[in-house]
């Protein structure tokens, strides 16, 4: 595990924290992804220890500036909204395309940064032409549209979250619609592609039935959580890097069948102030580090610290 500092001044110390326990095995899984598993999964912490089976990878579509892929300073340009991957024409509608997602896979994480908008929202699945869901934006981060239920979508501050899985066999349209006026839309679609030949059931509201015993009981493990202290017989690694910029600082390697159950990072001597622009704030402190993490030889994980979502006073 390492942490490049590139971009911004010496800023100071970086605290790392883990707890590891060893031992652990890989359970098989059944063959089908649907729904039901999906819940299940959301609850199952010692699942994130290992290599996810079927295997899978985890990506994100987004209103990100497209200017970022001219590299450079322009990595960084932050105007994040109204951005699409195309517009389209249905049945005379003037739809925006958030999201043209090819499975198998599942969407696990939808945000937008404006809760309240009653446009239209359109799902389809595997190439259908009429959407399986429709609904106003809003009614996703409501709480009370069905069948996601109450405790899998809140509003934080000014952002709306829905956390539940969506899954589809072949491909996934999400389009939003444009109505009177201009939509110029902030949001954020978590999904995960698996593997080609991988079973997976299509999302179909019809049969929520089937899996609302399920869904209530993690409902109620999400509601109301239960701290779970770390593994008896862990070993705790703290420690304090400086890491100048430009160069590259890691933690000691971590050898023999183990999992990581905690971690935690945090950038010392950051500072709020009206300068944008100062690399000792926190958002160019932080987005200004590189994690690299790495299992068994195999490149896991190489990204910046942080997110479009931090955006510029006005």
């Amino acid at each position: 595990m390492v942490v490049d500092r590139k971009f911004s001044s010496r800023l100071g110390i970086v605290l790392i924290t883990g707890a590891l326990l060893s031992g652990l095995g890989c359970a098989p899984a059944d063959d089908t992804i649907d729904v039901e598993r999906l819940l299940e999964e959301m609850v199952d912490f010692e699942n994130l220890a290992q290599r996810p089976e079927p295997f899978f990878k985890q990506a994100t579509a987004s209103s990100y500036s497209r200017e970022s892929h001219k590299g450079g300073d322009a990595w960084f340009h932050n105007l994040d909204r109204g951005h699409y991957v195309r517009t389209e024409a249905n049945d005379g509608r003037k739809e925006h395309v958030l999201a043209d997602l090819k499975g198998p896979g599942a969407v696990t994480r939808f945000w937008s940064a404006n809760p309240t908008k009653t446009n239209v929202t359109r799902f389809y699945f595997d190439g259908e032409t009429a959407p399986r869901l429709e609904l106003p934006l809003e009614e996703l981060f409501k709480g009370k549209t069905l069948p996601f239920g109450p405790d899998f979508s809140y509003v934080s501050g000014t952002g709306g979250n829905l956390y539940y899985p969506i899954p589809y066999a072949h491909s996934l349209e999400i389009t939003v619609e444009e109505e009177d006026e201009p939509l110029s839309l902030y949001y954020e679609i978590g999904y995960r592609t698996y593997q080609d030949g991988t079973s997976v059931e299509t999302f179909d509201p019809k049969k929520a039935d089937r899996w609302e015993e399920v869904q209530i009981q993690i409902a109620q493990a999400l509601s109301h959580p239960v701290p779970v202290p770390s593994p008896e017989g862990s070993d705790g690694i703290t420690q304090r890097l400086t890491i100048p910029p430009g160069e590259t600082r890691g933690l000691p390697a971590v050898q023999g069948e183990k999992a990581v159950f905690e971690w935690s990072a945090q950038v010392l001597d950051t500072r709020d102030n009206q300068k944008w622009d100062d690399p000792n704030r926190a958002h160019n402190a932080y987005r200004s580090l590189i994690l690299e993490i790495n299992f068994d030889g195999e490149k896991a994980s190489k990204r910046r610290s942080a997110t479009s979502s931090v955006r510029p006073p006005v």
